[in-house]
């Protein structure tokens, strides 16, 4: 699992990251429109959040779907995220 610093060391996982926790699971294509960031770059960001145990993807019809996982680093960071 990476270290805290790991995964809030990049300015783009940092804002894939605001992005979900303010609204909720989202697609990949949205995250990237949303943060402003490529798609690749957000397929990236998300593939090393999910092997650190902060998110989870699922598949929905065509889509895959990814929200913050249920481990006590994900709450702390999604909490974090929210309040500033």
């Amino acid at each position: 699992m990476a270290e805290i610093w790991e995964i809030m060391s990049s300015p783009g996982r940092v804002k894939i990251l605001q992005v979900i926790a303010r609204n909720g699971p989202l697609n990949i294509t949205r995250i990237a429109r949303l943060t402003g960031l490529n798609y690749n770059v957000v397929h990236a960001h998300i593939r090393f959040l999910t092997e650190a145990g902060v998110l989870e993807c699922y598949t929905l019809g065509k889509s895959r779907i990814c929200d913050y996982s249920n481990s006590k680093l994900a709450r702390a960071i999604k909490e974090f995220l929210i309040s500033v």
